[in-house]
């Protein structure tokens, strides 16, 4: 028996309706997909950097600190910044932490070289700061560079934005002042190194060597040492705590000499990590 007419304009319309419905749906769904996949990272972007973000949710508030006018990397210059000179001091710090601490999350980003960097992390480590996340962004390759693997200029700058704070080993003396490179302890004006040294139960030398260098690592127990000596290979020990006893010593942290000798010096794992972003 022959279809009605009526009957199959009819059914052709609800299919064509149904057809229309269901590419109207898939296509707006499609749609979202597509705006989710391309602009989900960069939503997520505002978000951590305290661009649109909601009440309520927690907000990370980026700032550079420059120091000494180092070259500023394109990722960083849209940044708040602070000028300050390479070792920065305490005042400048005391009035850049507070704006930090508005915020759920702040991330502060050091523009410059190892002595400003351990500068900052001494003051945040006396102030009971070390909750505030660090980044560090080197112009060149320097001891706290290759230590703490965070590359330099452009590619630092990446990592100090995108990267995920990790506890990090913070590395003291006894005079309460942070390692982030090398220190250098040798005799007074340079000359031979006499004494003895141990890392943690080890012993490190006994009687007089050229010099004594000391290194923070990522990795626990958190420090190193290698004693320096002619036509020899440094051999590197691990250690919490790296302890010297000197008839007389000068002691270079960072690339800053003291401007006294010492009779004993040592550099130990403080109780609290440091936050390192990378």
């Amino acid at each position: 028996m022959a279809a009605h007419p009526h009957r199959m304009a009819s059914r052709t319309s609800r299919l064509e309706t149904r057809d229309a419905d269901w590419r109207t749906t898939c296509g707006a769904g499609l749609s979202w997909l597509g705006r989710r996949a391309v602009g989900g990272p960069s939503e997520r972007s505002e978000v951590e950097h305290g661009v649109g973000s909601e009440e309520g949710v927690p907000q990370l508030s980026t700032h550079v600190l420059r120091c000494n006018g180092a070259p500023v990397p394109i990722a960083l210059a849209s940044l708040a910044m602070t000028q300050t000179s390479a070792i920065p001091d305490s005042t400048a710090l005391d009035e850049l932490l507070p704006v930090l601490a508005a915020d759920s999350l702040p991330r502060l980003i050091v523009l410059g070289e190892d002595a400003g960097l351990a500068a900052v992390l001494t003051h945040l480590m006396r102030t009971e700061r070390l909750h505030v996340e660090i980044g560090y962004v080197p112009v060149d390759r320097t001891y706290g560079s290759r230590a703490y693997q965070t590359g330099t200029g452009s590619a630092a700058a990446e990592r100090a934005l995108e990267g995920k704070p990790q506890e990090t080993p913070l590395i003291r003396d006894d005079t309460g002042k942070v390692l982030v490179g090398r220190a250098t302890v040798t005799g007074p004006e340079g000359s031979r190194l006499q004494g003895e040294a141990y890392a943690d139960e080890v012993p490190l030398f006994t009687g007089t060597v050229a010099a004594l260098n000391i290194s923070p690592t990522l990795e626990m127990p958190g420090a190193r040492a290698a004693v320096v000596r002619r036509f020899r290979r440094p051999r590197w020990v691990a250690g919490r705590a790296i302890q010297l006893g000197t008839p007389g010593a000068v002691v270079t942290r960072d690339g800053i000499a003291d401007d006294r000798t010492v009779p004993r010096a040592s550099f130990y794992r403080h109780s609290e990590p440091w936050l390192l972003v990378r």
